[in-house]
């Protein structure tokens, strides 16, 4: 978070809760992708998508650039208060986090 302030750039919570994605690999890429075109950096949380993934995979976990940290579980309350935006799955905890700490919320 130092690092993101020390470049001068917009720090974004990407959160994905409870919801269960078919493809997370797919869907990290996409996050890559994302975050590296808006020029921000990331605090990531796959949330359940990354802790049901098969043990017998065959398919290696991407690595990340240095702009996304993949942080597991995080106090919301702690952390809302130190991003710029939060981009998440909608549940009602992060949501409501979202909306108490005045952040950007998509």
């Amino acid at each position: 978070m130092g690092k993101a302030r020390d470049d001068n750039k917009k720090l974004v919570y990407i959160g994905f809760g409870s919801i269960v994605v078919e493809d997370p690999t797919e869907l990290t890429r996409a996050v890559v992708e994302a975050v590296l075109a808006s020029d921000v950096r990331c605090i990531l949380n796959k949330g359940w998508s990354e802790r049901l993934g098969s043990k017998n995979s065959k398919e290696i976990e991407m690595e990340l650039p240095r702009e996304i940290y993949n942080s597991g579980n995080i106090p919301h309350d702690w952390l809302f208060t130190q991003i710029d935006a939060a981009v998440h799955h909608g549940g009602s905890g992060t949501t409501g986090a979202s909306l108490r700490f005045g952040l950007p919320t998509i």
